[in-house]
């Protein structure tokens, strides 16, 4: 069993004065294995907890689609076989009687699926799991995927409110930050027209990819023993074939991207987005960017306070880093859209400012202790998003080590304003792509 343990210091400035706070919760135990077909493991038990959080991440995302399939990493997601398909008697005990929630997220790097259970469950529950790792591209059937396809166009309806999760505005930020042909360069979701098309031959040949134990991670987490958990793993995991199954993507850092898009959306508000594309997740400046975010979110929430046309303004919900690189930006909403100027020079303003006065103490301060306190919720939570298998699985998946999102935060910590402003000039000071989401 591998120890982790963190104490980090922080400085706050508090009635003028600095006082030193420890934060010594981020505290985790966890094994890490890898069974002889390849598929990896980590088993963080804590009898805290009252239920058991089972997890199966796939390396692999809408990144790795094709132009003409842009969507299909979502839909496969939906369609993905389910486990106990020829045992409904278990299927329903394991429903009945242990079963407290399940859901599953398509990245740009990566799949999950997620399975919470009472802690007597977790035998079915691994069982339900493994059944799905090992079924076959035949297991996808029609009926199964026209009965997706209806709830798929239903929750991108559902979600076209929105404008950074409709399709026609994801879409535009993700070509605006990457470049239409980069493989991050295009949303989730895909267009309308792939999601009524695609066919069976789609998702059973993803499958064949995809799915296969070298390309996947299995995390459990919560309530567990965790010897009889690893022997029950070793039990329904160990006989999945090894395949060598299909190499993902490549991603190479994008060219700037200086672009001026003008998109209609469904939303209620008009939204004026600018975009810069930036490094990936776990590079030196990824710590920065974080905090950077948080220290906008301040500033913007401050100045909008004396332009009576701004209704929301942010930044952190533009920051999307992935693999290997990301996007971060800021954004304002505003009604009328012959305000779209005034609200331009408002967000450029404060890009502005930051780029050529830096940041403070105090700022620099308060966003460390906002990503410590976010961090701590993230270590106490062992639901789906925002969860200790996020802190686990991203940090494997993107550095090869499940400790590194707690490295991160402790070379966050030390960062100094010195540090943060020399990134803000070499990375802000480039030109950046402005999208326009037109409100209907």
């Amino acid at each position: 069993m591998k120890k982790i343990f963190l104490a980090l210091s922080l400085l706050l400035l508090s009635n003028s004065s600095f006082a030193q706070i420890a934060v010594d919760t981020l505290k985790l135990t966890y094994e890490h294995l890898k069974l002889k077909n390849g598929l990896e493991v980590i088993l963080q038990p804590d009898d805290k907890f009252s239920e058991v959080s089972i997890e199966f991440w796939i390396r692999t995302g809408s990144k790795d689609e094709s132009s003409q399939k842009y969507g299909l990493a979502h839909f496969f997601e939906h369609v993905t076989p389910y486990g106990l398909r020829n045992n409904e008697e278990k299927l329903k005990f394991l429903n009945e009687n242990f079963y407290n929630g399940s859901n599953a997220q398509t990245k740009k790097d990566y799949t999950r699926y997620n399975l919470k259970v009472k802690p007597k469950g977790i035998d079915l529950a691994l069982q339900y799991t493994a059944e799905r790792i090992k079924a076959k591209p035949y297991d996808i059937k029609e009926k199964k995927i026209e009965q997706e396809r209806v709830r798929v166009l239903k929750e991108i309806k559902r979600n076209s409110v929105n404008p950074f999760w409709s399709i026609e505005g994801g879409m535009a930020l993700e070509k605006a930050t990457y470049g239409k042909d980069h493989p991050y360069g295009h949303s989730g979701y895909g267009t309308i027209e792939n999601n009524k098309k695609f066919e069976i031959n789609d998702f059973r040949k993803w499958f064949s990819d995809y799915v296969y134990p070298e390309n996947i991670i299995l995390i459990v987490v919560g309530k567990f023993d965790p010897v009889e958990t690893e022997e029950l793993i070793k039990f329904y995991f160990d006989d999945i074939p090894a395949s060598a199954g299909k190499e993902n993507k490549e991603i190479s850092f994008p060219k700037n991207i200086n672009e001026y898009a003008k998109v209609k959306t469904k939303s209620d508000e008009n939204y004026l987005n600018l975009v810069w594309v930036i490094p990936g997740w776990g590079s030196p400046e990824d710590a920065s960017f974080r905090l950077l975010a948080n220290i906008l979110d301040e500033r913007l929430e401050n100045k909008k306070k004396n332009f009576s046309i701004i209704k929301n303004a942010n930044s952190s919900k533009l920051l999307n880093i992935h693999k290997e690189t990301g996007q971060f930006g800021v954004y304002a909403s505003f009604s009328s859209l012959k305000d779209s100027i005034s609200t331009e020079h408002f967000l450029t303003v404060t890009i502005d400012e930051l780029v050529n006065n830096g940041v403070t103490d105090a700022e620099l301060s308060r966003a460390k202790q906002k990503n410590i306190l976010k961090i701590s919720k993230m270590e106490k939570n062992i639901g789906f998003q925002n969860s200790r298998s996020e802190l686990l699985g991203e940090s494997l998946i993107f550095k090869n080590d499940p400790d590194f999102y707690f490295f991160r935060l402790k070379r966050q910590i030390n960062l100094d304003k010195n540090e943060v402003n020399k990134l803000t000039k070499k990375w802000l000071s480039k030109l950046n792509s402005k999208i326009l989401f037109i409100a209907k």
